[in-house]
């Protein structure tokens, strides 16, 4: 679809649409705070005044994303941005048989090192298939998903600015590191192909 003419936002474009590794909603809100030059916090806040929804006394409303429902959110910013299928990268295509507040998947960040490790800033992006927790490797070089820093193990926040993504929050070590593949058993084989078949339907425009 022919995005409009003229957008309140930068009209960025979701990646990997139709497919199985489509771009994630944390990673295409990240790119496109940082088209704004802007932070995540400060562009859920204008999301949320261009929702119409009143401020409520006690609500930041720099934490649109949690305060708007999934489908509101992304409408919202499919508004002004002028793209209209933000959806295919969300589970909302399953919204009335997941539970509520599951169509964006885990808030539990997971990344393929070897994804980090091999980023190129104009091609690559963090898939919605990561944030589905039963996805056990990477749909690319089948290495294990990571949740953890190598270096001190901390765990990552699932909202962080595009610039900062890669590094870890907590010693700033790259979150990228050499992996070989890991073997899978037939089972986690199969339940991952179910994962990428559900992530394809709900990527399909």
């Amino acid at each position: 679809m022919t995005p409009a003419s003229w957008t309140i936002l930068p009209p960025v474009g979701l990646r990997g649409v139709g497919t199985n590794l489509v771009e994630s909603p944390e990673h295409y809100l990240a790119r496109l705070s940082q088209a704004c030059g802007t932070s995540p916090h400060k562009l859920a806040e204008q999301i949320w005044i261009a929702s119409g929804r009143p401020t409520v006394k006690g609500r930041d409303p720099r934490r649109a994303w949690t305060l708007l429902p999934e489908s509101a959110f992304m409408e919202t910013v499919g508004r002004m941005t002028g793209q209209h299928d933000l959806e295919c990268g969300t589970l909302l295509t399953f919204r009335h048989i997941l539970s509520d507040g599951w169509t964006g998947g885990s808030r539990l960040r997971r990344w393929c090192p070897v994804c980090f490790l091999d980023w190129q800033e104009n091609s690559s992006w963090e898939p919605l298939a990561w944030m589905v927790p039963f996805l056990t490797r990477c749909p690319v070089h089948e290495t294990r998903l990571e949740s953890n820093c190598e270096q001190c193990g901390a765990r990552q926040r699932s909202r962080r600015s595009y610039r900062l993504r890669r590094k870890c929050a907590a010693c700033r070590s790259p979150l990228g590191w050499h992996v070989k593949p890991d073997s899978m058993t037939h089972i986690e084989r199969w339940v991952d192909g179910v994962v990428l078949d559900f992530v394809s339907m709900c990527a399909d425009p």
